[in-house]
């Protein structure tokens, strides 16, 4: 210590140097703990099914965004496996947020597998969307939100100015398609044109979309009185060449979201009034995430109308969740008018083109209606014509329709039990639906019944004429 005061000098200023070394001691030791820190860098792990393309879009919008510049997230990791792997990884640790289709968040959310979202980070969000959810929950809380939806709407392409010559009127609906005004004078020569539907085309989604609807039982009848007053076409595109040649005025189609080459003036594209299939795409953050503030950012961006314009430009098939991601993007306006329409849509809350029993169905719509299409269509002529010269009023006309679809009770090939052509029939189908003998024989016997109820109503009708 003497050592010390000899080298400093006695006095105020060594006393002054001595307080002031001290403080900048301190100083260097205490004022670090009062800056704040820049938050510790962030990696968000994703389990999507998205391709690639979509994948980079969203990546790169969201780490260029303030939401990652504030929250210091600099990657994403972006996780694709099988959905056979789906339950190992989810709840694993390993995953921070979950992209998928409606139908597979929905098995998480029954599990409790995902977390709560801030009310805020979802506000503004339509609750429904053509009767389909676009929200989530779980004891009144947010747990998954729809950042795009495909649409799949059913229209008719339509030639107003033979419908005209013919004294008819444009359909809107369904039920406009049954009448009888549009039955064909022979089967080759009706004003509507179907083309006969193959496994994942129009017409097996469209058959799944009226027995959802409509129920099994009614959507059968209403189908196969549709088919009656149509023309069938074998081949892929037909129907729609037959319509450009002005061989029909009439014929189904779709929109799913992206613009159609322009048709000539003499046609025109009508809604079939709430006709539409909604698949959202969505996203929720797994119960088991270590980042779940970064995550809810995350979610918040993509829901946001920078984010969701990104995505349509890139991806025009998908429809935004926000009405001004177009003000931010140029599309084709039949997208933007295919948005506004669907947004207005009371729509029928079907979120799926297909179920498994929709296989069966088709089946069974060929054995009944195509590959006796003639002998169902004679047998509705024979109908409609004696309602037009008055030999059966408009009670009869509905009974023989309702007989024309009603469902056919077949012998089922394996029990050798008699079978009607239920819903529940329909899934017992299903498990035999690979067994080529099986079917074989059940779509004979179909079509021995389809062509035995026509020739009865043929017979019961000559008796009332």
């Amino acid at each position: 210590m003497s050592r010390i005061r000899r080298i400093i000098p006695r006095g105020r200023t060594a006393d002054g140097l001595v307080v002031i070394a001290i403080i900048v001691c301190a100083s260097v030791i205490v004022i670090p703990l009062f800056i704040p820190r820049p938050p510790q860098e962030v990696k968000l792990n994703i389990l999507t099914f998205e391709d690639v393309i979509i994948q980079t879009i969203i990546e790169d919008s969201f780490l260029e965004s303030t939401y990652a510049e504030k929250y210091n997230i600099v990657d994403i990791e972006w996780i694709n496996f099988a959905s056979s792997m789906w339950n190992i990884l989810i709840g694993s640790g390993t995953v921070d947020l979950v992209l998928c289709p409606s139908s597979y968040i929905s098995l998480f959310a029954e599990a409790g597998q995902l977390k709560h979202i801030n009310r805020s980070v979802t506000q503004g969000l339509n609750e429904t969307i053509a009767g389909v959810s676009m929200r989530g929950y779980d004891e009144r809380q947010t747990i998954w939100a729809c950042y795009g939806f495909y649409v799949t709407a059913f229209e008719l392409i339509v030639n107003e100015t033979l419908l005209q010559e013919n004294g008819l009127t444009i359909p809107e609906t369904v039920d406009d398609l049954l009448s009888p005004q549009y039955c064909p004078i022979d089967p080759n020569a009706s004003l509507i044109g179907m083309e006969v539907p193959e496994l994942l085309t129009i017409g097996h989604e469209f058959q799944h979309l009226l027995t959802t609807s409509r129920g099994w039982d009614n959507g059968i009848q209403n189908l196969t009185a549709i088919y009656a007053n149509s023309r069938f076409f074998d081949q892929v595109g037909a129907a729609e060449q037959a319509i450009m040649n002005g061989e029909i005025g009439i014929t189904l189609t779709t929109f799913e979201g992206r613009a159609h080459e322009g048709l000539p003036s003499s046609l025109q594209r009508v809604h079939l009034e709430d006709q539409v299939v909604i698949i959202p795409d969505v996203v929720g953050i797994d119960n088991t995430t270590e980042h779940p503030r970064e995550s809810e950012v995350f979610i918040e961006h993509l829901l946001s109308p920078e984010c969701q314009a990104a995505l349509l430009q890139d991806i025009g098939s998908r429809m935004p969740i926000r009405r001004e991601a177009f003000d931010l993007t140029s599309v084709h306006e039949s997208i933007y008018t295919e948005f506004n329409w669907t947004t207005r849509s009371d729509g029928l809350g079907i979120n799926e083109l297909l179920s498994g029993e929709d296989f069966p169905l088709w089946h069974y719509m060929n054995s009944t209606v195509f590959s006796v299409g003639e002998n169902l269509t004679d047998c509705w002529i024979e109908v409609c014509n004696a309602y037009e010269n008055g030999s059966i009023d408009l009670s009869s006309l509905e009974h023989y329709r309702e007989m024309l679809g009603a469902l056919l009770e077949v012998t089922d090939p394996y029990t050798l039990l008699n079978e009607s052509f239920t819903h529940d029939y329909a899934l017992e189908v299903l498990n035999n639906y690979y067994d080529v003998d099986y079917m074989d024989e059940l779509t004979y016997y179909l079509r021995v019944a389809a062509n035995q109820r026509y020739e009865t109503i043929m017979a019961t009708l000559s008796l009332e004429i």
